[in-house]
């Protein structure tokens, strides 16, 4: 699906109800989206579900390159929430990179990963697991990442997500709104958060700087991410509240976040003052004098040396996609002990990497 337009695109009826406009579902293998645009289109924009009727669901799909520009939905005439891009039951690996999500005026979030059903015997009962989001830019008015279920939701069967990704990608909230911020997680298990920028310039008085309805399993990691909020709004953590300066705080000294188990050490930062410094909403640049900059932690460091050798044991897999062979499309392009390398394969469970060419490293090579 490459290069294609899709301009006022309207599937939903009145009420919000209907189909989205782009919808990959069932028994699918190597889907590639590339170079594509979407301009006040209505509802979900690109979907990925799994589908027990089908049966079966999509799995290994690359999204790069593609442009979501003010997504919205209306139910009744009502603004609602939707999403650019939505990985559902049971979809992944996927890789998602250098893509836009740009919806600064609706409640449309710029990447949602989710498993929830309310209708027993459509929804198919896997987790949504291995979705990598690299190197995008996501704008929303509320929440540019939803990482499971929106609050108030229920009578949904929501299970939770495996293993996915966050690296690399700035996400920026514009005006905020009630209970908005810039990533809404609610469950899942081995996520990894590494290197985001994370931008509020709400003025909503519940806006928060990150907001989680639900426990973070210890099983979580975050590093090297930078947080900016134009009025220091509050990290939410379950029912708990905190600062970003105390979040911030708490994650360095290894403690975790009131009550929750806690996250991996890491360089995570926020400025002193709490106020906007070092960012440009309209472009997204870092300054020279920000906190993080030139400063973001390696993904993960080869475990054990290697001599010309085209498979790389490492400490963590999930952060590499593999790439689709069958489509001619190569996976990540990765600097392994200082050598460029390019990913062709993925054992996720053994935590190895299959290089395209042969290559030379140190054990605990970055």
């Amino acid at each position: 699906f490459e290069d294609n337009t899709l301009i006022r695109c309207n599937p939903r009826s009145d009420d919000g109800r209907g189909t989205e406009v782009i919808t990959f579902t069932g028994n699918l293998r190597s889907i590639v989206v590339r170079g594509c645009f979407w301009k006040d289109c209505q509802a979900i924009n690109l979907n990925f579900l799994g589908n027990i009727n089908m049966p079966g669901q999509p799995t290994y799909i690359l999204v790069e390159d593609c442009v979501f520009w003010d997504a919205y939905l209306l139910r009744n005439g009502v603004p609602a929430t939707t999403t650019s891009i939505y990985f559902d039951r049971g979809t992944g690996p996927a890789l998602i990179r250098n893509c836009i999500s740009y919806n600064p005026n609706t409640q449309a979030a710029g990447i949602k990963l989710n498993w929830e059903d309310g209708s027993p015997g459509w929804g198919l009962p896997l987790p949504t697991q291995n979705v990598i989001a690299q190197d995008n830019v996501l704008v929303s008015q509320r929440w540019p990442v939803q990482i499971g279920q929106e609050p108030g939701v229920t009578g949904k069967d929501v299970r939770p997500l495996v293993d996915c990704v966050m690296a690399h990608n700035v996400m920026i909230v514009t005006t905020g709104g009630a209970n908005g911020g810039t990533m809404l997680t609610r469950n899942g298990s081995g996520f990894r958060f590494y290197n985001n920028v994370l931008a509020s310039f709400g003025q909503h008085s519940n806006d928060k700087t990150i907001q989680s309805q639900a426990d973070n399993p210890s099983s979580w990691k975050e590093r090297g991410n930078v947080l900016y909020s134009i009025k220091n709004a509050p990290v939410q953590r379950g029912g708990s509240q905190m600062s970003p300066a105390q979040f911030v705080a708490n994650i360095q000294a290894g403690t975790g976040s009131v009550g929750q188990p806690r996250f991996e050490h890491g360089r995570t930062t926020f400025p002193a003052s709490g106020n906007y410094t070092g960012l440009d909403l309209a472009d997204w640049v870092l300054t020279s004098n920000s906190p993080g900059y030139k400063d973001a932690e390696p993904l993960t460091y080869a475990n054990g040396n290697g001599n010309s050798s085209n498979e790389l044991q490492v400490d963590d897999a999930r952060f590499f996609f593999p790439g689709i062979s069958e489509m001619g499309t190569d996976g990540h392009e990765i600097v392994v002990g200082g050598t460029d390398a390019t990913v062709i394969g993925v054992n996720y469970q053994a935590n190895t990497l299959t290089l395209k060419t042969a290559v030379s490293w140190s054990d605990n090579a970055p």
